[in-house]
Parts: structure tokens; C-alpha cells; sequence
């Protein structure tokens, strides 16, 4: 069979030669892992040159013996052949990598990405109410100093407050009037309406309830004195107190009478007396 000189033979020869080339260049990669997806490439290789071929032999018999000399293609059409054949390839490759990287949502250039659970969404925090906010910041002693003050009309000074509450006046006492007069439950030592509503139910205690209160939580030789002086209304002198609680004028016997003076259950002055909370009289 000859072979034809005119332009369409010539561009399918140009088409043919590239298939040709692609085709050797797959089998050279078939021959170090032979994947599927490349046999399939090369089938298809395969067909496409073989259609080429078939093509030309075609147009090549149906035309006349002096139409069918060959005429050589310039280098600007040589060029624009193999630009627009190569294009097509590359499109028909990348239609591939779409069609198959489509299933999963991803794109070729997309790094790969990684899940991370969700954290879970943080709810608001609730503001609390004015009372709420009280109830959170009383302590025991604050709560316990404002039911006395509250409830009971003899708690007029900070020494009956301590006495009749059970703490004495040392840095919690203070801290817990503190608070609640910023929280605005005391004026001075006035409960306020607002204190009045937070203020628990409170039982007054009697003299001889308090003096056994704090002989419990006083030291051995303070409870004795103490126990002395309740029981003197009128007074003792100190040559007394010590003989009547068994006790010689010594370091001892001061260190404890100046504890009792410390929280104001005996005076300063004499005779020594004790707090009119701790009499029986009263």
C-alpha cells in the first residue's frame, strides 16, 4: 500500500508517532510494578493507535496514486499537531484524577487533612442572683455572727458579739464582720433587711451556757479563773483569784488572766471582774 502525501494523512502520522511514544513510555513503568490502572492506560494506548492506523490506511485507498506521495509537514504545523495532541492527553489524564479523587472530596493539590473532634460548646455561665452570690461567699463564722446579731438584742459590742457567738476576736471574727458588711447584710452591728432575710434561726445562750462554751475551749488555768470570777459578781483581787483557783501568783497565773483580759471576759481594773454574760444574776 503507498502512502498518501496530503495533510490529513500527515497530521494522523504526527498523532500516531506520540501515541507510539506514550505507548513504549507506560510499558518501560509496566516492567517494575505492573498496576492495573496502567494496564488499562496501555490497552487504551493501544486501541487509540490502532484506530489512527486504521484511519489512514482508509483515506490512504481511496485516493488517486499521484495524491498519494508524501509532502512533508512544516515545523510550525509539526509543532501545532503534537501542542494540541499532547494538550488532549494531558486533559484526558486529568479528567481521570478528577473522575477518581472525586470520590473522596479531595482535589490533587489539597494537603491532607486532618479530623479533629469537635470540642464540645461551652455553655453560657449563668450570673448568679444577689442572694445566691451571699450564700457562696458566707462562711460559717459570718454566718453565724449575723443569726446573733440578727436575734439577739445583747450582742451590742464586738466582746458580747464574740462571746455570745463563740469565736473569739482574732482575724476570721474580723474578716467575717468584713464581709458581711461588704455584701451589704450588717450596717456597724445592725443587721440590715437584706441580713435579716439571710439570718438562720438562732437560740439565745444563757450565762452558764457560755461559761461552759468557753471553759471547754479555754486552756486549763483560764478556765479556772474564769470559773472563779462567775461565780464573784462583786469582784476578787488578784491575791484571791489565785488562792480560790488554786494557782500561785506566778508566770502562769498572769499569762492566764491577761488571756481572759485579751477577750474581754475579765477587766483591766480592780477588783477583777468577769463579763456580765458569764453572771448567773443577769
Amino acid at each position: 500500500m503507498g502512502t498518501c502525501s496530503c495533510e490529513v494523512c500527515q497530521a494522523l502520522g504526527v498523532v500516531a508517532g506520540i501515541i507510539a511514544r506514550h505507548v513504549v513510555t507506560a510499558h518501560g513503568g509496566i516492567g517494575q510494578r505492573d498496576p492495573k490502572p496502567e494496564k488499562v492506560a496501555i490497552e487504551d494506548f493501544d486501541e487509540r493507535l490502532r484506530g489512527v492506523v486504521a484511519v489512514k490506511r482508509a483515506h490512504e485507498a481511496e485516493l488517486p496514486e499521484e495524491e498519494k506521495k508524501p509532502k512533508p509537514l512544516s515545523l510550525e504545523q509539526l509543532a501545532l499537531y503534537e501542542e494540541g495532541l499532547s494538550q488532549g492527553i494531558v486533559d484526558g489524564m486529568q479528567k481521570a484524577v478528577d473522575l477518581m479523587l472525586g470520590k473522596t472530596g479531595l482535589r490533587i493539590e489539597d494537603p491532607p487533612v486532618k479530623r479533629t473532634k469537635a470540642a464540645a460548646p461551652v455553655p453560657p455561665k449563668k450570673m448568679p442572683t444577689i442572694l445566691e452570690d451571699v450564700e457562696s461567699k458566707l462562711s460559717r463564722c459570718a454566718q453565724t455572727l449575723l443569726d446573733v446579731l440578727t436575734h439577739d438584742a445583747r450582742a451590742t459590742s464586738r466582746e458580747e458579739l464574740s462571746i455570745l457567738s463563740g469565736y473569739a476576736m482574732r482575724g476570721s471574727f474580723d474578716e467575717a464582720l468584713a464581709d458581711l458588711r461588704e455584701l451589704g447584710l450588717l450596717e456597724g452591728l445592725k443587721a440590715t433587711p437584706a441580713g435579716a432575710k439571710r439570718a438562720r434561726p438562732w437560740n439565745s445562750p444563757g450565762p452558764a451556757e457560755n461559761l461552759d462554751f468557753w471553759c471547754r475551749k479555754l486552756d486549763t488555768c483560764p478556765a479556772k479563773l474564769l470559773r472563779v470570777l462567775a461565780g464573784r459578781p462583786a469582784g476578787v483581787s488578784r491575791e484571791e483569784l489565785g488562792r480560790l483557783a488554786g494557782y500561785a501568783l506566778s508566770g502562769s497565773f498572769d499569762s492566764a488572766l491577761a488571756d481572759l483580759r485579751g477577750r474581754a471576759f475579765a477587766n483591766t481594773g480592780a477588783p477583777i471582774k468577769t463579763h456580765p454574760l458569764f453572771l448567773s444574776t443577769q
